[in-house]
């Protein structure tokens, strides 16, 4: 069995200063890695800064503080990377950019050290291709904010060892987060439903059918979250959707990018979002109309996901509760829906985007009158 003792994280950036953060706290030790000090020093920063923080809510006592803070040192010279025993790539969403890292990487470390991608989109196996030996290269997908978020995708590429893959589970419940195993696909399993969810949203706001306040405050209340999709598309950053989206583009026509949303990540501009008291009325046929667009997108491209066996149907219901913090997983969804009504909005979407009707489900009406429904 393979032991993690050290881990490398390339990209001090919000996601990889996060990671730093929860594997020192798990008791690794940590390089974080970035092209410039500057780079560095700011994602150590951060680290402190999230820390401090969790002292003051007695998360976290100052001792302990200095504890993780010294079991990570920052670097701007890959080759302190070379005794790393695992390595994550944490930089922006670049294929060619990714695979001149791991050309690099490979050359630096160990034959055997573990090499991982934390991309969001990319394919794991293609990714390896730049790889020397790549048996031991990895997809692990992490949720922000990774420090908190317990969730984690491990993507097995094509060439990935069933040594490696197991090594990488382990790792997973030793750094605290709780994994779920996925095909390597595009979007994988939580991203390919979660981001049409929030590009679906931009078109209900782009047909005028409602108001970015409304769709929030619905979709809160028909998934049991505490965010709407603009209110995460802020907190994470629009061009993040915008960019996740596109990717997803080879799936199909449904699948293709909002012109809204393009637009909006090109301005570099939040939402703007109207604030919806909780006991709001909202007209109900504009209600009904949001929730069964809304619904009627995640039954879809959930339905694909289990024809395509990306992922057990268990797995993408604890993908969306401990990632996404759904109250209910899309499957729970589903069998509150009942088959009929499913059936019914799945067909909706076949309908307006002429596709093929996922054979995981058992249709029992008809396409006809179904854009009628929704």
């Amino acid at each position: 069995m393979i032991k993690i003792k050290t881990v490398g994280v390339v990209g001090a950036g919000t996601m990889g200063s996060a990671l730093a953060q929860k594997f020192a706290q798990e008791g690794f030790n940590v390089i974080l890695a970035d092209r410039e000090m500057k780079y560095v020093e700011s994602g150590l920063n951060k680290i402190a800064e999230m820390l401090n923080q969790g002292v003051e809510r007695r998360l976290f006592t100052q001792e302990g503080v200095d504890k993780i803070l010294a079991q990570i040192c920052g670097t701007e010279n890959l080759s302190e990377l070379a005794d790393c025993d695992l390595i994550i790539e944490a930089i922006f969403e670049n294929f060619e950019a990714k695979q001149e890292l791991f050309k690099t990487l490979s050359n630096i470390v160990d034959d055997k050290t573990i090499i991982a991608t934390n991309t969001s989109s990319f394919s794991v196996t293609e990714l390896s291709e730049a790889v020397v030996n790549p048996e031991r290269f990895i997809g692990l997908h992490y949720f922000f904010h990774a420090a908190k978020n317990r969730l984690l995708e491990i993507i097995p590429g094509e060439n990935t060892s069933a040594e490696v893959y197991e090594a990488a589970k382990v790792f997973a419940v030793k750094s605290g987060k709780d994994a779920i195993t996925t095909a390597d696909v595009h979007g994988f399993a939580v991203n390919r439903f979660f981001v049409p969810w929030l590009n679906e949203a931009v078109r209900i706001l782009e047909e005028n059918i409602s108001d970015a306040g409304t769709i929030d405050f619905v979709c809160m209340k028909t998934f049991g979250i505490g965010m709407g999709p603009f209110a995460l598309m802020n907190a994470t950053g629009v061009p993040i959707a915008y960019h996740a989206q596109k990717t997803l583009e080879v799936f199909g026509d449904f699948y293709q990018t909002s012109n809204l949303l393009k637009t909006q990540a090109e301005s570099q501009k939040d939402w703007i979002i109207n604030e919806i008291d909780k006991n709001a009325n909202i007209d109900e046929e504009t209600e009904n109309k949001i929730k069964k667009r809304m619904l009627a997108c995640v039954y879809f491209v959930c339905s694909q996901i289990l024809e395509e066996k990306v992922c057990s149907a268990t797995e993408l219901n604890r993908g969306a509760k401990i990632g996404l913090r759904w109250k209910n997983g899309p499957i729970d969804l589903m069998k509150k829906s009942g088959e009929t009504e499913v059936s019914n909005l799945v067909g909706y979407i076949v309908e307006r985007y002429d596709g093929n009707f996922p054979t995981s489900i058992n249709k029992k009406i008809g396409r006809a009158s179904c854009r009628e429904r929704v």
